[in-house]
């Protein structure tokens, strides 16, 4: 089978079981999730003054990482449970064993592919906030210009996730633009509060 009759299938299969809609949700969640974890290590590493970018990669990547495999692996466990559930439900209705239908495969899928989403979105967004750090590896700037990148970077895709909600909803994008970006607001204003100035 080739790659595009593949996609296709996934494609069918992903609007049968209505997975787009879940995988929209997942993948704008989880990214807001993948930012500002990665936001409050990069701030924290701020605030105290770290001049080494290793003491923020290493923290930083270990996060995304942990939320990526925590995402993907409970998003598989609850989609699956709850396909299995739904499944049970027709069963009941239609007096008729829907294992093996299209149906069944459909929901599987579903919750493969919203597992993926929901585990890679958080690494995904939370790696482009410490990439400028590891960009100071490489001595292509210095570990100060990096921390304003990365702030910038944050605020940036905070933004574009609130713009995606806004069009989404049909509300006004640039509100919903700024309201994402007031919760990075809040972990700068909280940390500073909580002393690590």
């Amino acid at each position: 089978m080739n790659p595009r009759t593949s996609l296709r299938k996934i494609n069918d299969y992903m609007k049968i079981a209505g997975g787009w809609e879940i995988a929209r949700r997942y993948f704008v969640m989880n990214g807001f999730d993948g930012i500002l974890t990665v936001l409050g290590i990069v701030m924290g590493a701020f605030l105290v003054g770290i001049k080494e970018p290793g003491l923020i990669i290493a923290p930083g990547f270990g996060a995304t990482l942990a939320i990526g495999v925590s995402g993907f692996w409970i998003a598989y466990l609850t989609e699956g449970a709850e396909q299995a559930h739904q499944q049970e439900h027709l069963e009941e209705i239609l007096f008729s064993d829907l294992q093996g239908s299209r149906l069944t495969r459909a929901g599987k899928v579903a919750a493969l592919v919203n597992s993926f989403i929901d585990g890679f979105s958080p690494f995904l967004f939370g790696m482009l906030v410490l990439f400028p750090f590891i960009l100071v590896r490489f001595s292509l700037f210095t570990i100060d210009i990096a921390y304003y990148i990365s702030f910038l970077i944050s605020a940036f895709l905070l933004f574009v996730l609130g713009i995606f909600l806004g069009r989404l909803s049909r509300q006004n994008i640039f509100v919903f633009g700024l309201k994402t970006v007031m919760a990075g607001v809040v972990i700068v204003v909280l940390l500073v509060i909580l002393g690590l100035e």
